[in-house]
């Protein structure tokens, strides 16, 4: 099977009508996950540019109304997306309630409706103009009160709470390279001062993300958490969360960032690669113990989107032989018997991945 067809085989797994439905290896039960709506918008908006047909219109219908409809399940007036789950994101005691927004859900949802209106067919103009106004107004919304100043620039918070006003490199990263593309590929969308006001955010949290990487053994890495003090200590980020970091910053170089990054882009694919430890993918850099399944897929897509076809192929072979066969992927290659199932929101980072090497 080519990456076509497996891209085919793994579609069929996220049933319509319920495509970001499934269970999750940390919360009980089926949920509907808005990471796993946002990713498989991308997937399928991508996969229609390269190859238009009907049931993909039909997937991504049901993809934009669902996020339309569900922007706002916490009732506070703002749009976001987060966790249909109760969660204590950095064990301090402060539990966010189910449906609490987090930034990097609400990137990955943003990201898929600038992949849904690049193709102008996909969405109606009454959808078009609901959709700018959701992006328009997460962006102001974030810009202006789900921020911090520090010394080296700036961050986005965890989430609007202001509990969860840590600074997350993977967090804000991503958030800061959705900014920057919905500048390029939207910009109408603001006012002069508005546009000012979002890009000088933009490029203080690059500055801050600049400010705190680490160069070793040729590619950049990051903690996960910066903290002010710097008695407190935090491992590097897994495979995933430093796939975010770095799809983040280059999709700021790519939409005119201000500020030049001090490593290659050849350095950022180096970083995917440390990870990679001849047929196997380890969770941290060099280290053992198998990545989760998401990483893998983050890693595919950043190999798709930068790296050349062997890294690709490498990476799927990978996937298809340690985590697969496809389309039923598990969530690591150990024999945990809860391994073994399927998991939607990890799968749908494979989906991506694929979607953006064909």
């Amino acid at each position: 099977m080519n990456q076509l067809g497996y891209y085919q085989s793994l579609i069929e797994k996220f049933p319509e009508g319920k495509l970001g439905e499934g269970l999750e290896p940390t919360f009980p039960g089926l949920s509907y996950q808005p990471m796993t709506y946002g990713l498989l918008l991308s997937s399928e908006s991508i996969y229609y540019k390269k190859f238009p047909n009907k049931n993909s219109v039909s997937r991504i219908i049901e993809l934009i109304n669902w996020l339309i409809d569900n922007s706002d399940l916490d009732e506070d007036g703002i749009p976001g997306w987060g966790l249909p789950h109760e969660w204590d994101a950095f064990q301090d005691g402060s539990i966010n309630p189910a449906n609490h927004p987090y930034t990097i859900t609400t990137s990955i949802v943003m990201n898929g409706f600038l992949d849904a209106l690049s193709s102008p067919d996909l969405v109606t103009r009454d959808k078009k103009i609901r959709i700018q106004e959701i992006l328009t107004r997460v962006s102001l919304q974030w810009c202006r009160h789900v921020w911090t100043d520090n010394e080296t620039g700036g961050f986005f918070w965890y989430s609007p709470n202001v509990a969860d006003n840590y600074f997350t490199p993977n967090v804000s990263a991503m958030f800061l390279g959705t900014l920057s593309r919905l500048l390029n590929e939207q910009s109408k969308l603001f006012n002069a001062t508005e546009y000012e006001f979002i890009q000088k955010r933009i490029d203080s949290a690059a500055e801050a993300i600049i400010s705190n990487v680490s160069l070793i053994n040729g590619y950049p890495q990051w903690s996960y958490t910066i903290y002010n003090d710097p008695s407190k200590k935090t491992k590097l980020n897994d495979l995933v969360h430093h796939g975010y970091i770095i799809w983040g910053m280059e999709t700021y170089r790519a939409n005119g960032g201000r500020h030049e990054l001090p490593w290659t882009i050849g350095q950022s694919v180096a970083s995917i690669d440390s990870f990679i430890v001849k047929k196997s993918v380890q969770r941290y850099q060099n280290k053992k113990g198998p990545a989760r399944l998401w990483g893998v897929g983050m890693g595919l897509a950043f190999f798709s989107e930068y790296a050349d076809i062997q890294r690709v192929t490498n990476c799927i072979e990978i996937i298809n032989e340690v985590y697969g066969p496809f389309p039923s992927l598990k969530l690591s290659p150990d024999r945990n018997s809860k391994n073994k199932l399927f998991y939607p929101r990890y799968a749908a980072h494979v989906l991506w991945g694929l979607a953006l090497s064909l």
